[in-house]
C-alpha cells in the first residue's frame, strides 16, 4: 500500500518546485523521499514474498518489481 501510494504521489506530481533565492528553482525533497519510500516497499514487498505461502507468495514476488517500475517511471516522468 506504501509503495502503490507513493507511486500515485510520483504520477500525480503534488510537489512543486522551490525557490533557490537566486530566481532559479530547485526539486523539492519530499519527492526525493516518496520514490525513495516507494523503492523500499516495493523491494521489501519482494523480499517478504520470497517467505510467503501458495498464492500470495508468486503475486507478493510479482507486484514488488512491478511496483518498483511503477515509482521510477512516475519519477521520471515528472521531470521531463
Amino acid at each position: 500500500m506504501i509503495s502503490a501510494a507513493a507511486g500515485i504521489c510520483s504520477w500525480v506530481d503534488p510537489f512543486p518546485l522551490l525557490s533557490d533565492g537566486g530566481g532559479g528553482s530547485r526539486l523539492n525533497p519530499l519527492e526525493t523521499w516518496t520514490l525513495m519510500a516507494g523503492i523500499s516497499a516495493g523491494f521489501a514487498t519482494f523480499i517478504l514474498g520470497a517467505f510467503g505461502k501458495r498464492v500470495s507468495r508468486v503475486l507478493l514476488v510479482l507486484l514488488g518489481p512491478l511496483l518498483i517500475v511503477f515509482n521510477i517511471l512516475g519519477w521520471l516522468g515528472s521531470h521531463r
